[in-house]
């Protein structure tokens, strides 16, 4: 499941390496032995890119954000 989620970041290139990598241990952090749907560390993404998250510090504010409502709003 780790390598679909994972795959589905592999085109894109909106956010910069070190961000990306917040969000990882982020998404990974929150869904440890929890089902996820495959397609949520993407949206996930793709919300991070539409609030400009493109610096380290941004990305740990980010980090503050209850990740589960998030990503039930953007369901």
């Amino acid at each position: 499941m780790e390598k679909i989620a994972l795959g589905t970041l592999a085109n894109r290139k909106q956010l910069p390496p070190n961000v990306v990598n917040v969000l990882i241990v982020y998404f990974f952090s929150t869904f440890a032995n929890k089902v996820y749907d495959r397609n949520d560390l993407a949206r996930l993404y793709d919300y991070w890119a539409s609030n400009q998250v493109y610096s380290f510090g941004k990305a740990q504010e980010m980090t503050a954000e209850d990740m589960e409502k998030v990503l039930a709003g953007l369901k």
